[in-house]
């Protein structure tokens, strides 16, 4: 069922000439972003752009799976001239949640359930993939994951 939901989010992420009196494209050709809700008011902006982004989608996969030291739930990451706080945090409900936050704009910040993480890593992935991205292990400059 996830998959085919985001099979649908990546098919309507296709670039496409806006229709005549329409702001924009479903995704621009110069700088597509992936915005990020968590239903609560948080929002968090992606450039998709950013060589850097394969970082901040390592490190949100890493949380969902807890493939982390044990012990550890947090983690920074540098990516795309931004500094980004990831934590694995357990919800007022018992269930964990993943909270993402821009360090350089903290009113960027978005808290999400394990399925909506799982979805973001996946579509993250999938961005990737599609552009053809290094690995994190490439030897990118002006880059760093570290446990914090």
């Amino acid at each position: 069922m996830i998959d085919s939901m985001i099979d649908s989010m990546i098919d309507s992420m296709t670039a496409r000439e806006p229709a005549p009196g329409e702001a924009g494209s479903v995704l621009d050709h110069e700088h597509p972003v992936m915005t990020i809700c968590d239903g609560q008011g948080g929002s968090l902006v992606l450039d998709l752009t950013s060589p850097h982004l394969r970082w901040l989608v390592d490190a949100i996969g890493r949380l969902v799976s807890d493939q982390l030291p044990s012990g550890a739930c947090l983690l920074k990451v540098f990516a795309a001239e931004q500094v980004y706080l990831l934590r694995r945090r357990t919800a007022a409900s018992g269930e964990f949640e993943i909270q993402i936050t821009n360090l350089f704009d903290p009113a960027e910040q978005v808290a999400l359930s394990h399925v909506l993480a799982e979805m973001v890593a996946t579509l993250g992935e999938e961005v990737l993939r599609r552009r053809g991205a290094c690995a994190p292990d490439s030897g990118e400059e002006g880059v760093s994951l570290s446990l914090a």
